[in-house]
């Protein structure tokens, strides 16, 4: 949360303008191009756009015709009060599946996956384990004796576990950056540097053919 404000304030700094809470409702076309958006606020022109929506990507590329076979895989969390002693560094504990993650003055564990669609609602049985393991890992942590805050959340998952990353190839300057499941965060460098490569007009980095749109 903190890397994202800070991330923002340095955009805006360098003249990024930024449209908080500005739903997508469609796209202006002509001559195979994309003029604009259409947002519930107004029209956005754009010379170029890229479709980088995460989960809800794949709704936005229909309007378009666009096949991005994206869907949202739930994930929850479970963040508590910090225990003491508590972890001060991030971790994965890989043979469970289980994030823990050190906030100020609180502790954060999350994992599993639910293929629900997009169904915002708190499944118990879904938060049961990750208190469990929670308890395992770190005994000093009762989380029957505290309320801790559960919420889930919309990772972005394809069918073979790669990014979509690349042109459209119905449209001139449409491109897609989209599909990076669990480690959205972890890839956003590198997916970044690509689109801006080809929004330039350079040669990408790495090889795209493994992520193009076309692939399924």
């Amino acid at each position: 949360d903190l890397f994202l404000h800070k991330l923002a304030a340095t955009l805006r700094e360098r003249g990024v303008s930024i449209h908080d809470s500005e739903a997508v409702q469609g796209f202006a076309m002509a001559g195979g191009r994309v003029t604009g958006v259409r947002t519930i606020r107004g029209a956005l022109q754009a010379d170029e756009i890229v479709l980088a929506a995460g989960a809800w990507t794949g709704r936005l590329a229909k309007d378009l015709g666009l096949h991005v076979p994206v869907q949202p895989a739930k994930g929850y969390s479970l963040t508590c009060d910090v225990p003491s002693p508590a972890p001060r560094l991030p971790m994965i504990l890989s043979e469970e599946k289980l994030t823990v993650t050190p906030l100020p003055s609180r502790l954060r564990f999350a994992g599993t996956l639910a293929l629900s669609g997009f169904d915002p609602s708190i499944d118990p049985r879904r938060a049961a384990p990750i208190r469990a393991l929670a308890h395992r890992y770190h005994p000093e942590i009762s989380l029957e004796e505290q309320a801790p805050d559960v919420w889930s959340g919309f990772r972005p998952c394809s069918p073979d576990g790669l990014p979509l990353v690349g042109r459209s190839p119905r449209h001139a300057n449409v491109t897609v950056a989209t599909g990076h499941g669990m480690m959205g965060l972890t890839m956003a460098p590198i997916t970044g540097l690509l689109v801006a490569q080809m929004l330039s007009g350079g040669s990408p980095a790495v090889d795209l053919v493994p992520l193009r749109l076309d692939r399924f």
